[in-house]
């Protein structure tokens, strides 16, 4: 897949796709058939992969009547 980059599969099966501005028109368009869109997904998500953090949080954010920025601290 994308070497030492983690992929956005690879982080959880509901993750939102990763993409640079210059693959929206690609991803959007219907041109690309579902061999073609799923290279540009892996390409796309090895060229964002190096700005994203991910890191474990409580267990809280998963009802939605929790509220506040504690939500998205790191768990030590």
């Amino acid at each position: 897949m994308c070497g030492r980059y983690v992929v956005a599969d690879e982080v959880h099966d509901r993750m939102p796709a990763c993409f640079t501005p210059d693959g929206y028109d690609d991803w959007l368009g219907d041109h690309l058939g579902p061999e073609e869109l799923l290279q540009l997904l892996d390409r796309e998500s090895f060229a964002v992969a190096h700005d994203l953090e991910h890191y474990e949080v409580s267990r809280d954010v998963n009802n939605v009547r929790n509220k506040g920025p504690q939500l998205i601290e790191p768990l030590s």
